[in-house]
């Protein structure tokens, strides 16, 4: 199995506009290997052609507290882990 797994969600549609439904995602999943969510890319705007992405990476110290270190341009945040809803990139790395 590969060492990073990476899964792509539509977000946009063909037009441009954003497709804004929620996803749930699992902080682990398995494809004949168990992999961990370590990073995620989110898009914030409304449509493909305006907006900006942030990163949002996973620590296990920040588990249990349910947030996310997001990485925008040159600044650093805690967030709630429910950025990851919305979602554009997961990446993956197998245990």
């Amino acid at each position: 199995a590969p060492r990073y797994l990476v899964v792509q969600l539509v977000r946009f549609r063909s037009n441009g506009s954003k497709i804004s439904t929620k996803v749930k995602c699992n902080r682990r999943v398995n494809f004949g290997a168990e992999y961990k969510l370590m990073a995620a890319s989110i898009h914030q705007g409304k449509s493909a052609r305006s907006g900006h992405y942030v990163a949002a990476l996973l620590y296990d110290e920040l588990e249990e507290r349910k947030q996310v270190l997001q990485v925008s341009d040159e600044t650093l945040s805690l967030k709630s882990d429910s950025i990851l809803d919305d979602s554009f990139l997961l990446f993956y790395q197998r245990v």
